[in-house]
C-alpha cells in the first residue's frame, strides 16, 4: 500500500545485487535495468497508485550459461531497500565525507541538499564538532584515528529538511611511494586472502551475520585485508572490515571486454563498465576500510593498444 502522504516526496528502491539482467516494472510498466549481477543500483517508484495496492515486478534472467567462473547463484541474493523522501531533503547517498588530514584531524562533510543542512560529528552521546553548510570543514579535537590496530568509528549526522541521515566513518590517511604503502604515517603491509561473494554452503545470498563472521575469523587468522573476489564487496562486509580493521581491496571485474566464459560480463562491458565503476566507488567512499580498487581480475588486454585505453580509462573515471 502507497500511503497519500507519499504523494509529494520521491520514492526509490535500492537493490544491493541481483543476479543479472535485472528487469523491473512498477503495476506492468517497465521503470528500470540493470545488467550487472556485483552492483548496487535504484529505481524511482514512478506511476504509484496512492492510496491503493502496488505491485513492484523483479525479473533476473540468468538463463545463458555459463556466465562465470565461480557459484554466482541467482535472483535477488543482496539485501533490498525502500526510500522516502522530500526534494528538499537529502539525497540518496548526499553525505560524503574526506579525511583532509590527520594532525590535526579535519574532515570536510559535502552534503547533497537543496537546504542549508546542520552537519555533526558524534563519539558515543557526545556531539564532538558541528558546523552547517553543504560543504563543512570540522576539524576533530584528539582524534582517534582509523587503522587495522585502531577501528575508531564516529558517527557524521546531517540534517537537512525532515531528513536526518547518520554515516560512519573513519579518519585516516593513506600515502604510498617506493618506500610503501603508509596508513596514518605508519609503514603498513597487507596480509591478505582472496573471498568470493557466496558463503559456501550457505549459498550465494548474503546475510549480514555470515559476512561478519568472516571477517572476524580472518582478522582473528592474522590477515589484515581482503580483497573482494571478483566483484565489488557486499555492504555487510564492508560494514564488518570498517568494525574490525581489515583493509579491503575492492575488485570491480572478473574480465574486461575479452570473455572468460561465453556469456559473461564481457558482453555488457562496453556499455555498462562505466556506470559500475562510478557505482561502486560512490557506494564505497565513506568506508574507512576501502584503501584501493581493482579494476580488474588476470585480464589480458592491455598486451595491445585498446586495452591500455581502457585500463587508463578505469581507473581515471570521476565521481
Amino acid at each position: 500500500m502507497a500511503p497519500e502522504h507519499w504523494r509529494d516526496k520521491t520514492v526509490l528502491v535500492e537493490f544491493e545485487g541481483v543476479y543479472k539482467n535485472c528487469t523491473v516494472s512498477l503495476n506492468g510498466n517497465p521503470i528500470g535495468a540493470h545488467k550487472y549481477g556485483y552492483t548496487t543500483f535504484t529505481v524511482v517508484l514512478d506511476g504509484l497508485r496512492y492510496g491503493n495496492e502496488n505491485t513492484l515486478t523483479v525479473v533476473a534472467d540468468n538463463s545463458k550459461l555459463p556466465n562465470s567462473r565461480w557459484y554466482t547463484g541467482s535472483g535477488i541474493y543482496r539485501p533490498v531497500w525502500l526510500y522516502v523522501g522530500k526534494s528538499d531533503g537529502i539525497a540518496y547517498r548526499g553525505v560524503k565525507i574526506t579525511t583532509l588530514s590527520v594532525d590535526p584531524a579535519v574532515v570536510r562533510v559535502e552534503t547533497k541538499t537543496t537546504s542549508s543542512p546542520t552537519v555533526e560529528v558524534v563519539e558515543g552521546d557526545t556531539v564532538i564538532a558541528s558546523g552547517t553548510g553543504t560543504v563543512c570543514e570540522l576539524t576533530i579535537p584528539g582524534a582517534n584515528l582509523w587503522s587495522e590496530k585502531t577501528p575508531y568509528l564516529y558517527t557524521c549526522r546531517v540534517k537537512a529538511g525532515e531528513d536526518t541521515v547518520e554515516e560512519k566513518f573513519g579518519i585516516r590517511q593513506i600515502t604510498w611511494s617506493k618506500d610503501g604503502l603508509f596508513i596514518n604515517g605508519i609503514e603498513t603491509k597487507l596480509r591478505g586472502g582472496c573471498v568470493h561473494h557466496d558463503n559456501g554452503v550457505v549459498g550465494a545470498a548474503t546475510y549480514d551475520e555470515s559476512e561478519w563472521r568472516r571477517v572476524r575469523i580472518m582478522k582473528e587468522a592474522g590477515f589484515n585485508a581482503i580483497r573482494s573476489s571478483h566483484n565489488p564487496a557486499s555492504r555487510a562486509m564492508l560494514e564488518a572490515c570498517d568494525y574490525y580493521g581489515v583493509y579491503m581491496m575492492d575488485e570491480t571485474f572478473d574480465m574486461w571486454y575479452n570473455r572468460k566464459t561465453q556469456f559473461d560480463y564481457g558482453n555488457d562491458f562496453a556499455e555498462c563498465w562505466r556506470e559500475d565503476v562510478a557505482e561502486m566507488v560512490e557506494r564505497d567512499y565513506n568506508h574507512p576500510c576501502v584503501i584501493l580498487y581493482s579494476i580488474g581480475n588476470e585480464v589480458a588486454e592491455p598486451f595491445e593498444k585498446k586495452g591500455i585505453e581502457t585500463g587508463k580509462a578505469l581507473y581515471l573515471i570521476h565521481i
